[in-house]
């Protein structure tokens, strides 16, 4: 009886031994399989989400191609877009994409405007005339080819003394933002100007029959009468006809660089969203049409919001 009851006792441990061993095994089994569901469905999302993103990617693509499409159709047709940074929304493709074009001779070339005009420029951003003087100066430094100091401009030694860890490139300025790196310029006086400026056109002025509204209010003695006045004569100008240029931007006008920047943004229905800025240059020469001058996408930090853009006050043209 002793020896049955051992043996039952032993039966029954190793039972227990056995069933333990079996939930561990089914515990793990169960973990991995939780693991792998999990790690499948992770890389189809992403695998989802970088398909999106690359479709999104060619509408956007897309967007700019019709722009340049758009620009090359004779003026006198009525229903082609325009280069006046007015909003062009198109449906294509299952997604929506908006496109604006603007003509950089429309804004003044930090490279090659006259010191006139950018002094008007910085007045408009707030500075006074002393204030002015000093930042044409800096600006000069900054874009010419030597290292002789001008006499309120800044050199090499005076960025240092400043702190600052780098030089004037002494040559031209490559990207509007590039103009932040000027001493005595502030990221507030930077914002208020960085709509109006290129480094594309290569013109002494800006073509003042296609500028904005804010453009043609940085002119000495300009006051939003005379500007809204004379936009509104423009505008009622009919298509192909050849507009006006403003009365008080004579001694700043310069003819069309024939240079564009087109901005696309392209957003699927789960919201995917891409943006593609381009500039380029148009030319009547056979063989080589468009000429490349930028190809980008910005960062996410500068996107604007999709659902702003997209909103039917935004919607205008075809």
């Amino acid at each position: 009886m002793a020896v049955r009851k051992d043996l039952w006792c032993d039966l029954r441990r190793t039972n227990g031994l056995a069933l333990v061993l079996v939930l561990w095994v089914l515990s793990l089994l169960s973990i991995i399989a939780t693991g792998f569901v999990f790690s499948t469905r992770t890389n189809t999302i992403l695998s989802s989400n970088l398909i999106n993103m690359a479709r999104a990617e060619a509408l956007a693509d897309a967007g700019v191609h019709r722009a340049f499409y758009e620009l090359q159709i004779p003026g006198a047709q009525t229903d082609a877009w325009k280069a006046d940074g007015r909003p062009h929304l198109w449906e294509f493709q299952d997604g929506v994409i908006l496109v604006a074009v603007s003509d950089e001779s429309a804004k003044i070339d930090i490279n090659t405007a006259n010191n006139e005009l950018l002094k008007a420029l910085f007045r408009y951003a707030g500075l006074d005339e002393q204030g002015g003087g000093a930042l044409l100066d800096a600006v000069l430094d900054w874009r010419d080819e030597d290292s002789l100091r001008r006499p309120q401009g800044a050199e090499a030694e005076d960025y240092a003394a400043a702190g600052l860890a780098y030089t004037p490139t002494n040559g031209r300025f490559r990207s509007v933002g590039e103009l932040r790196q000027v001493l005595g310029m502030t990221n507030d006086l930077h914002q208020r100007m960085a709509g109006l400026i290129t480094v594309y056109s290569d013109k002494p002025g800006f073509n003042s029959a296609i500028a904005s509204r804010e453009m043609l209010l940085l002119m000495p003695g300009a006051d939003t009468v005379q500007v809204d006045a004379f936009i509104a004569a423009r505008e009622a100008i009919p298509a192909g006809m050849p507009k006006p240029i403003f009365p008080l931007a004579q001694p700043f006008h310069s003819d069309d660089s024939k240079v564009y920047s087109v901005r696309s943004e392209a957003r699927l229905a789960d919201k995917t969203i891409f943006i593609r800025e381009a500039i380029v240059r148009l030319s009547t020469l056979p063989g080589r049409q468009i000429t490349y001058l930028a190809w980008r996408a910005p960062s996410a930090s500068r996107q604007e919001n999709a659902e702003e853009l997209l909103s039917p006050k935004a919607q205008n043209g075809k």
